[in-house]
């Protein structure tokens, strides 16, 4: 009976100590487990945080590098603007610069072509004007040399210039292809003067007197202008 009891005894002490090796064992796993999920979070948390980390740093990378790259394209962009602008200015200033200079050309051509013309035309009125001073003159000559031989008939010729012309001034107008002759006809006391005033087209103006002996003379502008007011 003593051994029995003490048999009972050893085997509740026995079941005790393996439940408490037990409860011991599943307290240190239980540990063990906690101590491993702590550790397991922590690493996650660490994990999570470097990844956060470089994430952040990714994304910051990437900003800085867009930003760069939009400053960089702005900056290209500006000095492309820049440089066309200067380019269309330099245009406008050759194009207006050609322009001025083909106007420049121009007009020094306008006016040596002008002056040419000029030269050429006066060059032909004072070779006209010449002449007909030359055809003038050929035709006094002639005319005093025909009155010379005609002195005869002079006398005859002022009577019919006097019956003719009987007013004290008379005024008569004869127009040519290249010249306008005003006569104003003089009788002073029968006696005849006729002043003559001849206006070619180019206009040269001459003036010439012609007494009642059918002589004529070149007389100045004022002279005609005093004698026949």
């Amino acid at each position: 009976e003593e051994k029995a009891k003490a048999e009972k005894l050893a085997q509740i002490k026995a079941e005790a100590d393996a439940r408490k090796k037990a409860e011991e064992e599943a307290k240190a796993k239980a540990e063990a487990e906690k101590q491993a999920k702590l550790l397991a979070d922590q690493e996650a948390a660490r994990k999570a945080a470097e990844a956060k980390r470089i994430a952040e740093a990714k994304a910051k990378a990437e900003l800085e590098a867009k930003i760069k790259a939009d400053q960089e394209a702005a900056r290209k962009a500006a000095e492309a603007k820049k440089i066309a602008e200067e380019k269309a200015k330099a245009e406008l200033e050759a194009k207006i610069k050609a322009e001025q200079e083909a106007a420049h050309k121009a007009e020094e051509a306008r006016k040596k072509a002008e002056a040419e013309a000029l030269a050429k035309k006066m060059a032909q009125i004072k070779a006209e004007a010449e002449a007909e001073a030359k055809h003038l003159a050929e035709k006094l000559r002639k005319k005093i040399k025909y009155n010379r031989a005609i002195t005869k008939t002079d006398k005859v010729e002022k009577q019919e210039l006097i019956k003719k012309y009987t007013e004290k001034k008379t005024i008569e107008f004869i127009e040519k292809p290249n010249r306008k002759i005003t006569k104003v006809i003089i009788n002073d006391n029968n006696k005849i003067v006729i002043y003559i005033k001849v206006v070619y087209n180019w206009g040269g103006t001459y003036y010439f007197i012609q007494d009642e002996l059918n002589h004529f003379r070149n007389i100045s502008q004022s002279y005609y202008e005093i004698q026949t007011k």
